[in-house]
């Protein structure tokens, strides 16, 4: 099943969203404000925050210290990086052909939602998640569950030479695929091969929802569309 996905778990409840509540991050859109109550209430939220994404590494935690001046925080704070351990706060990134990752310890009930386009991804934002969930939290490795959401696929991620000669310290060859006289990364592979280098499993990664953005129309491209629009990936603890 393609599309807006719920996923209710047992502590917490993730929302991958598709073009159907497509959010325009230039804040233009007079509907913006009833998008994001509508957001929160899928997963049965108080409060959500949403980062003004900076393709970086910037996290934000919300602890119990934390202070919501409103109950929606819309892009007030920079960042790529959410972190909570507090129920009911949605949390969430904004892509559309960027990866979304939603990282859960369910042991200590802590979540991380990332934004991990291909900059974050080498700057490896998921590892600097986890790395924070671990000293803020006590997290342990063998607790986590990740989940990827819809993003740019290798059957479509084109990509030029210059990207290759800017990330040839990484090896990123081996994530290349030559097709029809053009080059295509896989950044999902690419993610999942980092996430390994720190000691996650396999078995700890969840791709059923990770549909490709480019060639599914259902879904907010930006390598497609050109525009501003994009899709929403939130997690709250119950």
């Amino acid at each position: 099943m393609k599309g807006e996905m719920l996923l209710d778990l047992d502590f917490a409840e993730i929302y991958f969203g598709d073009n159907e509540f497509q959010i325009n991050i230039e804040g233009a859109d007079k509907k913006l404000p009833l998008l994001l109550e509508q957001l929160m209430t899928e997963v049965n939220a108080k409060k959500l925050l949403f980062l003004n994404q900076t393709h970086g590494i910037d996290f934000t935690i919300i602890d119990e210290n934390f202070i919501f001046e409103t109950s929606i925080n819309f892009r007030k704070i920079d960042g790529d990086i959410i972190i909570t351990n507090q129920r009911n706060i949605a949390i969430g990134v904004l892509t559309a052909d960027c990866l979304p990752v939603v990282i859960l310890d369910k042991k200590n009930k802590v979540v991380a939602v990332v934004h991990s386009g291909w900059k974050g991804s080498v700057l490896n934002a998921n590892a600097i998640a986890i790395q924070q969930m671990r000293k803020q939290f006590g997290t342990q490795l063998n607790d986590l569950q990740i989940y990827f959401g819809p993003a740019a696929k290798n059957c479509c991620y084109e990509v030029q030479q210059d990207f290759i000669e800017k990330n040839k310290t990484l090896s990123i060859e081996k994530f290349l695929i030559n097709r029809d006289k053009k080059i295509f990364f896989d950044l999902i592979d690419f993610n999942k091969k980092n996430l390994y280098k720190i000691g996650i499993l396999e078995k700890q990664i969840n791709d059923s929802n990770c549909f490709c953005t480019i060639c599914d129309t259902i879904f907010c491209s930006f390598r497609r569309e050109k525009d501003f629009y994009r899709q929403a990936t939130i997690v709250a603890l119950k």
